[in-house]
């Protein structure tokens, strides 16, 4: 399995989990208000660690003359800083999406998202798990 197939898989399941016909309806969840009033669509939390990448890109190349690996650095970090809170069963399921969009467009590379989803794996291990 090449890379670019491992991507579309992991996307796949993503889109599922997240769809309406899977775990959980977002949209549905963020309109009750009764979560988290930071709960977003999954292209919003996209492109809000987007955006902010790519102004520390922009910043670090306008800074540093035009050097792209710090520039680059600076927009994986900035990603990964506004990546959604882990405060929720929603936002857990958010920050996997985000996170996978982080690989997909190369703001995270294989072994932050690694780390990051296994992260997420236990913070929802620990929301879910009931008490005997």
């Amino acid at each position: 399995m090449t890379k670019q197939d491992a991507l579309e898989v992991f996307s796949t399941c993503v889109n599922h989990m997240l769809s309406p016909k899977g775990l959980v309806d977002l949209q549905a969840v963020a309109m009750s208000g009764g979560f988290d009033h930071q709960v977003h669509e999954v292209h919003e939390a996209v492109n809000f660690a987007s955006k902010a990448a790519e102004e520390a890109r922009r910043e670090v190349l306008d800074s540093t003359e035009g050097d792209r690996k710090q520039a680059n650095i600076a927009a994986s970090e900035a990603f990964k800083n506004n990546l959604p809170e882990l405060s929720h069963i929603i936002n857990v399921r958010l920050f996997i999406a985000v996170v996978a969009a982080g690989v997909k467009r190369g703001y995270i590379a294989a072994p932050d998202a690694r780390l990051l989803l296994y992260t997420a794996q236990l913070q929802l291990a620990a929301m879910t798990k009931r008490v005997q």
